[in-house]
């Protein structure tokens, strides 16, 4: 997943579809309250480390995007430890990115933006 902007985000298209050559559809998401949000979401074999990139996990019954991190702050907020057999409740997360920012847990609400199939 790549963060970026109104402005910025078509450049990161480019981007992408010239580093990481996407498997398939391309996902553009905004948040759903700020317009000036925008992640781009995509599925590649490249696993390598590029700055503003990271990598992201789905939950497709909910429409979820969520780090590792995230649901292990759930996890803990939840059980009082990481526990690997936590299930977060995911109807609560529906269409939300769920991310740890500056070490906190970040719940966004999401919309999708564009599709760009290839």
């Amino acid at each position: 997943m790549s963060f970026s902007s109104e402005s910025e985000y078509k450049t990161h298209l480019q981007v992408i579809r010239e580093i990481y050559r996407p498997e398939s559809s391309i996902f553009v998401i905004q948040n759903r309250y700020d317009d000036n949000e925008i992640y781009i979401t995509f599925n590649t074999q490249y696993n390598f480390k590029t700055p503003g990139i990271i990598k992201i996990n789905k939950k497709r019954e909910t429409n979820t995007l969520f780090s590792v991190d995230a649901v292990n702050e759930l996890s803990i907020r939840e059980t009082g430890a990481i526990d690997k057999n936590f299930v977060p409740n995911w109807n609560e997360f529906e269409n939300c990115l769920l991310l740890m920012r500056d070490g906190e847990l970040s719940v966004t609400p999401t919309k999708i933006r564009e599709i760009i199939k290839l």
